[in-house]
């Protein structure tokens, strides 16, 4: 079992997706590709991103993703950001998927402060 308590907290960006269940997989896999590993390469600051479902609403995708800090999440360019949101978009119909929200910009900027993982 191991604890941490984290010296320098953690951001976290929550965002939330619905997406039509019978193309969920195709989806997750294009998000993996075109999000995640873009942004993975563009900042090293990006520590970790787990993507879940909710399994009472079909479709529902919370996309939680680990940052070391604001300034490596915001060293992201505006301009990248948009163009791949085209791209992504470009993907899938109007009736495919739709934005729900990030809770960062609803007002609720959460940090990591510690984690307990029981299987270490």
């Amino acid at each position: 079992m191991t604890y941490i308590r984290f010296d320098n907290p953690q951001p976290i960006e929550h965002l939330v997706f619905q997406v039509k269940p019978e193309i969920l997989e195709e989806w997750l896999a294009v998000d993996h590709e075109m999000w995640t590993l873009a942004e993975a390469r563009l900042s090293p600051g990006l520590l970790r991103k787990e993507v879940w479902v909710n399994q009472n609403v079909p479709g529902e995708v919370h996309c939680v993703i680990y940052w070391r800090d604001l300034a490596s999440w915001h060293s992201l360019s505006v301009a990248w950001l948009e163009e791949n949101e085209r791209n992504f978009a470009a993907r899938f119909g109007p009736n495919d998927t739709k934005f729900i929200r990030a809770d960062h910009t609803d007002g609720m900027l959460c940090y990591k402060i510690s984690e307990f993982n029981n299987k270490r």
